[in-house]
């Protein structure tokens, strides 16, 4: 089964979390039974690593595991030819993509630099609901809330200065992190709240998806657990959460070296591939596609 990190030892037996294990991982493992190779305590394997706590016998809340292999063959049974494939691109990446090169174009540095210099900054709210209008990443009552939270008056002004710092600012990412869902948490939060993960991340996300990650909460929470990686998910928007998601999303991009995902584009929807159970190829695609 390949490499493995010993999570509990009974007389007996051994309880062992295999890093591309079955669906039913941890495994009791009988030693006299199998050969157990040892290795080195300071060798560093990256899913083995940051395991979350062993709780009723599983590090999955109690979900079917995808170890490497396993995650590639579902993302494979959806898009065969992968990453670089017609029905992936259709799918997943271009509409994604026109909308990063959006972002790019309406939310530079110098277009915003201006508006906050004439004191323009509902036409930064305006730009901003543009590029998100591009993409069906948030919810249309997430996004009719956003769109209401920020259009007019103090809070347009609020937004506009802070979105201009978590894209542009020169302090460290995680203060500007901060800094941004602090002005979120100040919004009217009315008939939706405006202070939610994809609120926090979706324009970040499409302007940098080089460095940056989208979290939609029930799905990554999902394909974290399947995962067996700790996100410790908070219903608000928190750095250290984050940071997490962040490390998962760097782990999956090395696993997938491979397949070449361009991006945290590829990633993410990578992630909702594996975190959806009811993620399908439309019919009139799948006939298109061959």
């Amino acid at each position: 089964m390949g490499i493995g990190k010993v999570l509990e030892v009974s007389q007996d037996e051994i309880l062992v979390f295999f890093e591309d294990g079955p669906a039913t991982n941890p495994v009791k493992v009988v030693p006299s039974m199998i050969a157990l190779e040892l290795m080195p305590s300071t060798t560093s394997r990256r899913r083995l690593d940051h395991l979350p706590p062993l709780h009723q016998g599983s590090v999955t809340a109690g979900r079917s595991y995808f170890g490497p292999t396993a995650a590639v063959a579902r993302f494979l049974q959806l898009f065969p030819d992968g990453f670089s494939g017609t029905k992936f691109h259709e799918m997943e990446r271009d509409y994604k993509w026109r909308a990063h090169e959006e972002a790019v174009n309406l939310l530079g540095k110098k277009q915003l630099e201006q508006l906050i210099a004439k004191a323009r900054c509902g036409e930064i709210a305006d730009r901003a609901m543009r590029v998100i209008g591009k993409v069906n990443l948030l919810a249309p009552f997430e996004q009719a809330a956003f769109r209401d939270g920020v259009k007019d008056g103090e809070n347009a002004t609020s937004f506009g200065h802070a979105l201009f710092d978590v894209l542009h600012g020169t302090d460290p990412y995680d203060v500007r992190f901060k800094r941004y869902a602090q002005m979120l948490a100040r919004l009217p939060q009315r008939k939706s709240r405006q202070f939610t993960w994809p609120n926090q991340t979706i324009l970040q996300f499409l302007y940098d998806p080089q460095t940056r990650m989208f979290m939609k909460p029930a799905v990554t929470k999902q394909a974290a657990e399947r995962f067996a990686f700790p996100l410790r998910y908070d219903p608000e928007p928190q750095w250290p959460v984050y940071e997490r998601l962040m490390q998962l999303s760097h782990i999956l991009m090395d696993e997938l070296a491979d397949f070449r995902p361009r991006d945290f584009i590829d990633v993410q929807s990578f992630i909702w591939c594996i975190g959806d159970d009811s993620y399908k190829i439309p019919a009139t695609m799948r006939r298109k596609g061959g």
